[in-house]
């Protein structure tokens, strides 16, 4: 019970706490370990029998091969194992800010690193101090200055509460269950209901709701007898409870179930598209993919229809009716092309099976073999492949005759590649 509390809020705060940087990843595939070395912000895993460490852009050495398992870099930190049960943290620099003695090190979040050692939480400070002693079965990761922490009672129950970054208790243990502060407000759970409090405590929703969303973008969700509503950010209520389900935002409009169908509310809890779509699946890049009667089309913000409901799904592809790079794949009489923003068929539907274009190209299937194909419907790698996958991170993973190879988007083998030619590529 206890480490299922700790895996859960940790990971609730793990979510929390992706930062909006991006890190420059790439990844360098060793044929010695048959494992992938990460690139990232120009420090590179290197790898020596079986310990790994790392090395900068003019290949100085700031870790001697002596982990024996390394994560990635993450906005300047990555964790880093002795063994399988010796987790610490080290810096960009090399330096080990986090020995490894641990049984769990989480991400740093707000200059704090929380650790586990013997089913107990603590915090360190991205600069080495053990900061907050390993004391809680139960913690989230740092959000706007405070984290939840639970104290186990006489009854072996816990009561979460919230800490500072010095270890002050600033709001007193009292709840069943904690979420990390989100846009000022945080989600808690008294006698099997949930509410929520601002920073000094103070219930800011009454703690009555079967189910309560974290404030996001000034909007939060909460149900009723299954029933759900919006409020906005002075929680007051911008819907009855007249919803089922919320799925998704994008675009600033959300997608809402009700009486079994789908539609989409703005911000100001206006139904401006009607729920009478059978499924629906959310807007990106201004469209979403919506059915009726195992048709799909395609509509826009304003609930217009791009293409008509009259297309299928022939289940051999992912991501159809779903823009990337300004394309979505779509099928017609069980073959697979591509639309614009226009909805003009721009690549013909000729192919068996297609996935999104990313990077620039995009999977496609004919005569049960894949290749891939450039925005202007060139084949630039042959249909050679028994599968394909899409790319990301500058490689993507290929099966050729039964065995996995990871290629880069110029065609050349870069993993498991004896025998392989020097590019796949037909077009240089």
């Amino acid at each position: 019970m206890k480490k299922h509390l700790w895996m859960l809020i940790a990971l609730v705060g793990y979510a929390l706490s992706a930062s909006a940087q991006k890190d420059d990843v790439r990844y360098v595939d060793n044929e010695e370990c048959g494992c992938s070395l990460t690139y990232v912000n120009g420090i590179q895993t290197t790898q020596s029998g079986r310990k790994f460490g790392f090395k900068l852009d003019d290949g100085t050495q700031i870790v001697p091969n002596k982990y024996m398992y390394v994560d990635r870099f993450y906005n300047g930190f990555c964790k880093v194992w002795m063994d399988y049960a010796q987790a610490g943290l080290i810096d960009s620099t090399g330096k080990e800010i986090v020995p490894c003695i641990f049984d769990e090190v989480m991400t740093p979040s707000e200059g704090m690193v929380m650790v586990m050692k013997d089913q107990k939480l603590g915090y360190y400070t991205t600069k080495g101090e053990l900061k907050i002693d390993i004391q809680y079965p139960a913690a989230s990761d740092f959000h706007q200055g405070l984290a939840a922490v639970a104290i186990m009672t006489d009854t072996d129950m816990a009561s979460f509460g919230y800490i500072d970054t010095t270890g002050q208790v600033v709001i007193e243990p009292q709840y069943q269950f904690a979420q990390p502060f989100q846009e000022g407000y945080a989600v808690v759970k008294q006698y099997d209901r949930f509410g929520m409090i601002d920073r000094k405590g103070n219930t800011v929703m009454p703690i009555k709701y079967q189910h309560i969303t974290s404030m996001k973008g000034g909007r939060l969700f909460a149900g009723v007898d299954d029933e759900i509503a919006m409020f906005n950010e002075d929680f007051k209520q911008l819907t009855p409870f007249i919803y089922q389900r919320v799925d998704h935002e994008g675009n600033g409009l959300y997608l809402m179930m009700r009486n079994n169908k789908y539609g989409f509310i703005n911000r100001q809890g206006k139904e401006v598209i009607r729920c009478q779509y059978d499924q629906a699946g959310g807007f990106n890049e201004g469209y979403s993919w919506v059915t009726k009667n195992g048709l799909y089309g395609i509509i826009n913000t304003k609930g217009r229809h791009l293409i008509p409901i009259a297309y299928e799904n022939n289940g051999n592809s992912l991501g159809l009716y779903s823009f990337s790079e300004g394309l979505a794949p779509i099928c017609k009489e069980g073959k697979v092309g591509y639309i614009d923003r226009h909805g003009k068929l721009v690549i013909p539907a000729i192919y068996d099976a297609a996935k999104p274009f990313t990077e620039g190209i995009a999977p496609v299937c004919q005569k049960g073999l894949w290749g891939y194909i450039d925005h202007k419907a060139e084949l630039v790698i042959p249909t050679i492949f028994d599968d394909a996958e899409t790319f990301e991170s500058g490689r993507a993973q290929v099966m050729l005759h039964g065995r996995l190879h990871y290629m880069n988007p110029n065609g050349e083998c870069v993993k498991d590649c004896k025998g392989m030619p020097g590019t796949w590529r037909t077009d240089r």
